[in-house]
């Protein structure tokens, strides 16, 4: 019988940075990379990796507005499975 340390549960998740983007509309002379947000989702610590963790996001413009019309998808889920420690989910300029 294996009894698992669980002091940690199911760990403290956080974004990549909380300082904003910028994004350049895609054109044909602009680099695709420069409309496209790379968001890093991470459970820390190492060890607070039991079960499964629903994150929920909202992605707002400068002036705290949904930002539905410019990044696709603005808003959903991400699901961090058991043992899983980090995703990474880009976000376009549509």
């Amino acid at each position: 019988m294996n009894i698992l340390a669980s002091d940690d549960g199911h760990g403290v998740v956080s974004f990549n940075t909380s300082e904003h983007f910028l994004l350049r509309e895609p054109t044909s002379v602009s680099a695709l990379s420069e409309s496209v947000a790379t968001l890093y989702v991470t459970r820390n610590p190492e060890e607070g990796t039991f079960g499964s963790v629903t994150v929920q996001f909202t992605i707002t413009d400068a002036n705290g507005s949904l930002a539905e019309g410019d990044l696709m998808p603005a808003q959903g889920f991400v699901v961090l499975e058991d043992g899983v420690r980090f995703k990474v989910r880009e976000r376009c300029l549509c």
